[in-house]
């Protein structure tokens, strides 16, 4: 049986059900979508979780506005900036937004189904997407995915309605304009959209002539003009974030072994991320998709074009590098309407796993089972038998509010009459940690042990007109003060080490200095001075 069995009058018969907004059946959906949000949020009310590293670190970014930052645009520094500005500082307001972005992102799953499919795909489409663990974790964590899933699925339904062979088509390029506006000042993986609608134009016969349209270009003009301020900035840092974007695809060969581990751990990840069952179902609809490529009508060759092909393509680079699990989650909710369609009915696969469609139902239920178990993991695990083991993915979000109040503890003690600077020589994650969970929120400098700018808190740099103040320092375990920190202080006094536990042989370590008189603030060094003199920048005994 050919894909695609429904001709493009159901799809006529959709747009024209879908011109009252609020019918019955969106309704109906919005009521339910509008009941998950306020689940939500009093979920993260009531959540134990401490900020996560990267939470910790776009919260600092929304303390300092800026056009861009050295990794990410300023999308998520600016959500977390306003939500803090109208609720405080607490957790819950950090992650309000992606409470709000990631249910709203439903939304945009559902349309998009509704308005190729029909309501019923549109619905599943929406109910497949929710109960992922991963759409469930990345509700509960403002990270740059928030707003980028959220701008991305927007792109993709503005995208297809201003490609639907419709007379309104130009009522949607300005919603498509800002969509993928607010995707690229999100994550620079909205980037990928432009290629992706390139493919599909130019592998469907029937929408070639678009190429020349004026609707497509004023989208991609349109659109990337919200890089301006991006770019402006990256020149005034040395473009920085394409340095950064650049490292993420390293030139490296290493053994078979090591290249077919890591695809291992690649796949083995989505399994998590989307749940056995859906991932499973998932790549079978996908990959007889493309397979059938040739014969899929517009509709399907749309959602394989921003799905299926891209989807393959991430799988394949996992074969020569190491793919972060949540790189293609984007392409997992495209991929999800096919899936959807399918379980619908408005896709054919072949007559042996039509009659299989009910496995869908049991997927559904055993995301929901997975995603309530990511929900109550930090209520349990931390008091479990599993606390600090490899199976307590709980451990990156505990001990730094404790960590935070024993060194706010000794800070007490220094008895300065001036400002006393705090400095993390540390890896990038404690930095922002103990700047949000320390009292009063202080600045924390950042002493980057290889001088080799990794994180904002670099661009930033150290203190200025700083002489003459002293400083507390902390390193991580039982690392002492690096050597060229030391030396620009009149002298370095070991103040202890803290100590929290976080399960088993597990612990949070850090050992705290005092730094009496700072000359000043170390410049860095230039590359070439590091390679000469590599032996300096390691950590050593610093003078006492």
């Amino acid at each position: 049986m050919v894909t695609g069995i429904k001709t493009y009058a159901t799809t006529q018969a959709n747009s024209e059900s879908s011109r009252v907004f609020l019918d019955s059946q969106r309704a109906m959906f919005l009521t339910g979508l509008l009941v998950l949000l306020v689940l939500r949020i009093c979920y993260l009310a009531i959540c134990p979780m401490e900020l996560i590293p990267d939470e910790a670190y776009y919260w600092d970014w929304s303390r300092q506005l800026d056009w861009s930052y050295y990794s990410k645009p300023p999308m998520v520094a600016g959500l977390i900036a306003f939500s803090t500005m109208l609720l405080g500082t607490s957790e819950f307001a950090v992650r309000l937004p992606a409470a709000i972005l990631g249910t709203l992102g439903l939304w945009s799953v559902y349309e998009l189904g509704r308005r190729i499919y029909g309501h019923r795909t549109g619905l599943w489409s929406a109910v497949i997407a929710g109960v992922t663990p991963g759409s469930t974790a990345l509700c509960l964590l403002m990270t740059i995915d928030a707003p980028f899933l959220f701008a991305w699925t927007m792109s993709v339904y503005c995208l297809w309605r201003v490609l639907e062979n419709r007379s309104n088509a130009w009522s949607w390029v300005l919603p498509a304009i800002l969509a993928t506006g607010a995707g690229l000042l999100s994550k620079q993986t909205t980037l990928g959209l432009y290629p992706l609608v390139a493919l599909f134009l130019a592998t469907t016969p029937s929408q070639r002539s678009k190429f020349a349209k004026l609707q497509i270009w004023a989208w991609v003009i349109g659109s990337l003009m919200f890089l301006i301020p991006v770019a402006i900035w990256n020149s005034r840092h040395g473009w920085i974030t394409f340095e950064h974007t650049r490292d993420h695809f390293p030139l490296q060969s290493h053994s078979v072994l090591r290249h077919l581990t890591w695809s291992a751990e690649f796949l083995i990840s989505q399994f998590g991320v989307l749940s056995p069952l859906i991932c499973a179902q998932l790549g079978i609809v996908t990959i007889i998709l493309m397979l059938r490529y040739r014969h899929l009508g517009e509709r399907e060759r749309f959602l394989v074009c921003f799905g299926g092909f891209p989807l393959v393509a991430i799988t394949m680079l996992s074969l020569f590098q190491r793919v972060q699990p949540n790189w293609p989650v984007a392409l997992h909710l495209t991929c999800i309407v096919m899936m959807a369609a399918w379980k619908s009915g408005e896709i054919s696969l072949s007559q042996y796993f039509d009659s299989r469609r009910m496995a869908v139902t049991v997927a559904v239920g055993l995301g929901v089972v997975m995603s309530f178990a990511v929900s109550i993991a930090p209520f349990i695990l931390p008091s479990s038998a599993l606390a600090g083991t490899r199976f307590d993915p709980t451990g990156r979000l505990r001990g730094w509010k404790t960590a935070s109040r024993l060194i706010s503890e000794k800070f007490e003690k220094m008895n300065s009459k001036e400002e006393i600077l705090l400095i993390a020589a540390t890896s990038r994650a404690p930095v922002s940690e103990f700047a949000y969970y320390l009292p009063g929120q202080p600045r924390v400098y950042r002493w980057n042990v290889g001088e080799v700018i990794d994180s904002q808190h670099d661009i930033w740099g150290g203190p200025r007109n700083a002489s003459g103040k002293d400083a507390l320092i902390v390193t991580e375990g039982d690392a002492v003060v690096p050597n060229r920190l030391a030396m620009a202080f009149a002298d370095i006094e070991d103040l202890g080490t803290v100590v929290v536990p976080l399960g088993r042989a597990k612990s949070r370590q850090f050992r705290i200095w005092r730094g009496s008189t700072l000359s000043d603030w170390p410049a860095r060094r230039t590359q070439d001075s590091i390679a000469v003199q590599l032996d300096e920048s390691t950590l050593r005994p610093s003078r006492k």
